[in-house]
């Protein structure tokens, strides 16, 4: 993470690669500047680093001079503002990829009762009005919910979470499911969760396979 207060490095968090450009421009600076051999040891033996400041009056006294002036202070400017919007993006990545959501723990919870085949313990963090919007159509209320999942469950061999990001209200969870139907299909679900239950969720995948597959254990 860089300073804004002045080009020098300071220590920065591990595995933000959204800050490397702050470093780079940073870098840029000493380029952009022109700095001589001789002004560069003359900052470093007066302990500042790329300060305006640190250029002597004869140079500044000089058109070059008061340009390396310039480009320091643009550049400084530039540095906080990058600065500024990476803080802010380091907060929004936290945001979408903390655990501490509360959507973003129920849908978790459903995605482990799914895979383990629990219809109940989904019902159980289901609001009673729970809509579930799907290629099969649109089903109303939680025990509509709880006969969708059954049917799913008998379908099932193994689900692996791929992704899940949400926040307290929404969450989207995106798994391979490994069925008897289709063996890889790939499945995105976007959860909404008010006063700690699932209210709906829209399930996104191929329904044809699957809609042949039932067609099968139906009775007749």
């Amino acid at each position: 993470m860089m300073s804004p207060e002045g080009l020098t490095p300071t220590t920065r968090p591990p595995g933000h690669g959204s800050l490397r450009i702050v470093f780079k421009v940073a870098r840029a600076t000493t380029i952009v500047a022109g700095f001589s051999t001789a002004e560069r040891g003359a900052a470093s033996s007066s302990g500042s680093s790329g300060r305006v400041s640190s250029l002597s009056p004869r140079l500044l006294a000089s058109p070059l001079g008061q340009f390396q002036a310039a480009c320091i202070m643009l550049t400084k400017s530039v540095i906080a503002l990058l600065y500024m919007l990476a803080i802010n993006t380091e907060q929004k990545e936290r945001t979408m990829t903390g655990t501490n959501g509360k959507a973003l723990a129920i849908a978790q919870a459903y995605f482990e009762a799914m895979a383990n085949k629990d219809a109940g313990n989904i019902v159980s963090i289901s609001a009673e009005d729970v809509a579930c919007i799907s290629p099969v159509g649109e089903l109303q209320g939680v025990q509509a919910f709880r006969g969708f999942q059954e049917g799913f469950a008998k379908m099932i061999k193994k689900l692996t979470l791929l992704a899940a990001f949400g926040d307290d209200e929404h969450a989207v969870i995106v798994y391979d499911a490994e069925t008897y139907p289709v063996p890889n299909a790939i499945v995105a679900e976007h959860i909404i969760v008010k006063h700690g239950k699932i209210a709906s969720t829209t399930v996104i995948y191929d329904g044809t396979p699957f809609a042949e597959y039932m067609k099968t254990v139906q009775p007749h």
